[in-house]
């Protein structure tokens, strides 16, 4: 906990007593998301999240990589332990042709230029953009619905006009998605579950 210098201990613990409810509560929240992490794994049988929604893995044994029905479909040679490596792999390449495809057809509509577009594996944010206009996205953006990557794809292009979050900032984003508040919301659920999944590396 950070104070100012004046306050006394006596004041910090009572505040600390205060709040003590609350921060059991997220320590608990926080083992529960850790719990559920160390014992994320992926195999045949499975289901994954792509673009919003759910697929079971499946083997093909022609060693084909494709998405049928509500079903994945991966090589019969992988191993357990390559299943979720080899799903990563994927879905950064299927992450790279959505996204430049996407921010094609939004620059166009926003008329600006970014100079490139980037993919990494980033956990704390779904993108960025620099001040020279190059824009990242985390390869995990493919695990929410098409109109949430969108609202990525607008955010970050809106910051090539203004790298700030105000007013004039939010007026671009409403101009093209006028409900992107919405989307907001429903892309925190995304980043609730992937909380409780291990897609490091």
């Amino acid at each position: 906990m950070k104070a100012p210098l004046y306050l006394s201990e006596h004041i910090i613990k009572d505040y600390i007593n205060s709040k003590k409810d609350w921060i059991l509560e997220k320590q608990r929240m926080v083992k529960r998301f850790n719990d559920k992490k160390s014992k994320f794994s992926l195999n045949y049988g499975d289901k994954v999240l792509f673009r919003g929604k759910e697929y079971t893995i499946r083997c093909d044994f022609k060693n084909k990589i494709y998405f049928q029905d509500d079903s994945l479909y991966l090589p019969s040679s992988l191993k357990e332990s390559d299943v979720k490596l080899f799903i990563i792999k994927l879905y950064k390449f299927l992450a790279k042709k959505h996204l430049n495809e996407r921010v094609n057809h939004y620059k166009n509509i926003m008329r600006v230029s970014p100079i490139s577009v980037k993919i990494n594996s980033a956990s704390t944010r779904w993108g960025s953009c620099s001040y020279k206009g190059s824009l990242n996205f985390s390869w995990k953006i493919v695990f929410a619905k098409d109109e949430l990557i969108d609202y990525v794809v607008v955010h970050e292009l809106a910051h090539i006009k203004e790298h700030n979050h105000s007013k004039y900032f939010w007026d671009e984003v409403r101009f093209v998605l006028p409900d992107y508040k919405q989307r907001q919301n429903q892309l925190r659920k995304i980043e609730y579950r992937l909380k409780c999944e291990n897609w490091d590396q």
